[in-house]
């Protein structure tokens, strides 16, 4: 009921593969297809909204890899955001790690809590804090799952991050 009154949009989205606003400057594309396969071939991005299957699911869709490479390809022309439904620790860690900084999103009525992140700090109105340290340093589900260089190298590059260096 809540995509009711986008309905034109949508259905021309998907007719069209595309749908621009003439009012707000906003150009949809639609990339069917494995995200990952599509991914080099993206135009580079204002917003990117990352509601994939969850990375219990969908794991490989969730890692370091892939937050490097939206980081690098989709989401480096400033002023750049990335938003997801995930507040999961190991998403927000591979995030940081990629070089964004990291957020609190707004909650919605399924999800109590979000995730933004951006390459430009002026984004993030609630930026990730000490709460979420102790969070990451208590997490058994830390880690990104292709990080492979061992757990305190990852822990010490998450507590270096410009993010938290910069208080």
């Amino acid at each position: 009921p809540f995509l009711q009154p986008h309905q034109g949009a949508i259905e021309n989205l998907l007719r069209k593969h595309i749908w621009e606003s003439q009012t707000h400057g906003i150009k949809w594309q639609l990339k069917e297809g494995c995200f990952l396969d599509k991914i080099d071939s993206c135009p580079a991005a204002d917003v990117v909204f990352f509601d994939l299957y969850s990375p219990k699911t969908c794991g490989d869709l969730w890692n370091l890899g892939v937050m490097n490479n939206i980081y690098r390809k989709i989401v480096k022309t400033p002023p750049g955001i990335f938003l997801t439904f995930s507040a999961a620790t190991s998403v927000r860690s591979a995030l940081l790690s990629a070089g964004f900084h990291v957020g609190y999103g707004i909650s919605t009525s399924l999800k109590l809590e979000t995730t933004v992140a951006s390459p430009n700090p002026e984004l993030i109105a609630r930026p990730l804090d000490k709460r979420w340290i102790a969070r990451f340093q208590r997490s058994t589900h830390r880690l990104p799952s292709d990080w492979v260089e061992g757990e305190q190298s990852f822990v010490k590059r998450i507590l270096a991050s410009p993010q938290f260096s910069e208080k």
